[in-house]
């Protein structure tokens, strides 16, 4: 991919809310402070930028606003799977443009809290995926990654913002 798709990728990604109109806030956490782990094998490639989303998204839409102990955020999974698709073979399939590749995204994460007597997670994953077929240009081929990992990032966003809302608790300060 070429940089100016990556950072519109990242770009995308790092808020994938404000995208689509909506002005998310950040979650406000009752919390010391919030640290980012990866947990995730490093990557390369659209997984590199998979995994740099799901660290900006920490930074973007989670905010520590208390003095106890910290959270921190791990990144369980950034995966970018390229798979090749079967296809019909002989003269029939000359003149078809069939679906011969398919681009899945899988996105987790975890945020962890420990206190005293109080011991709070949350997770979510996410996944989409896209076909493409064998007619692409490396431009299709590009927009589809970007696009299919955007579409994994506003599901995890919605996700993971409802179950820090949900397990969380009295910690969610808005």
């Amino acid at each position: 991919m070429n940089r100016v798709m990556i950072a519109l990728a990242i770009a995308l990604l790092a808020a994938p809310a404000r995208a689509e109109g909506s002005a998310e806030e950040p979650i406000r956490l009752d919390v010391g402070g919030i640290t980012v782990e990866n947990l995730n094998v490093p990557a390369e490639g659209a997984a590199a930028h998979a995994t740099a989303a799901l660290e900006q998204w920490a930074h973007d839409r989670l905010a520590a606003t208390g003095d106890g102990p910290p959270a921190t955020y791990r990144i369980l999974d950034a995966s970018v799977i390229n798979e090749t698709l079967p296809t019909e073979h002989g003269m029939s399939a000359w003149f078809k443009d069939q679906q011969n590749r398919k681009i899945t995204v899988h996105l987790k994460a975890r945020l962890d809290y420990s206190a005293p007597h109080r011991e709070l997670s949350a997770t979510a994953e996410a996944v989409a995926s896209t076909t493409l077929a064998e007619s692409a240009t490396a431009a299709d081929v590009d927009a589809a990654y970007e696009k299919t990992i955007a579409v994994a990032a506003q599901s995890f966003d919605e996700r993971m913002s409802r179950e820090i809302r949900a397990r969380f608790g009295d910690l969610v300060v808005n």
